[in-house]
């Protein structure tokens, strides 16, 4: 699946690494490094518990390794409009509504921040 979708967004894409793919059933572990051509890269953590209950995680990082903008749903914001899902935007501390994403519109929110 992320493989298949990478593969629009080539032009964008310098290399990619799959740092961790494990399924057992309906679960599933998966993590994955991303290096685009300006520089950045982004780390992608998807975790599928008994099919239906995702964690994920979306770290984009500058080319100094400084956060651009992570995306996520660990339950830490609960003051959040869209909990759990939230964005750390330049900074940890600058938390923003998010809402679920999936693997293709982060890439597509990334592209879009790079133009």
């Amino acid at each position: 699946m992320f493989l298949k979708k990478l593969k629009e967004f080539d032009e964008y894409i310098e290399s990619y690494f799959i740092l961790q793919f494990e399924q057992n059933g309906n679960n599933l572990r998966f993590k994955m490094q991303i290096n685009f051509k300006n520089s950045t890269k982004l780390y992608v953590k998807e975790i599928i518990i008994d099919g239906n209950k995702r964690k994920y995680g979306y770290q984009w990082l500058d080319s100094k390794n400084k956060l651009i903008c992570r995306w996520d749903n660990a339950p830490d914001w609960p003051k959040i409009t869209t909990y759990p899902h939230h964005k750390h935007l330049k900074d940890e501390k600058n938390i923003l509504p998010s809402d679920n994403i999936e693997f293709s519109t982060i890439i597509k929110e990334i592209i879009g921040m790079m133009q």
